[in-house]
């Protein structure tokens, strides 16, 4: 039996060991500690479920989700905000076993 589906949602993506490089830190003219927001946004799939029985199925689906976060690198006292936004997109296969 063939069943697509869809689904909307929510996003949060937070950003975690956020680090200078010594090569960045040579650019920004000394140390730089970077501070970047998490983020709260739409997120979407869309997918079809094949079943090869009562218990055994694979699955595919295209997921997408909308991240916005404003990032701060500051370098001897000196603020640099930037605003960064990225669309992640991801295809999945799965095999499934239901019990």
């Amino acid at each position: 039996m063939l069943r697509p589906y869809i689904g909307i949602g929510v996003n949060y993506t937070a950003f975690e060991a956020r680090k200078s490089s010594p090569g960045g830190d040579a650019i920004g003219g000394g140390p730089t500690s970077i501070d970047q927001t998490a983020s709260v946004g739409p997120a979407g799939t869309l997918g079809v479920k094949f079943s090869f029985n009562q218990n055994w199925h694979v699955m595919a689906s295209a997921n997408y989700s909308a991240v916005r976060s404003d990032i701060t690198l500051t370098t001897a006292g000196v603020d640099r905000t930037t605003h960064v936004t990225f669309n992640p997109f991801a295809a999945v296969v799965a095999l499934g076993y239901s019990f």
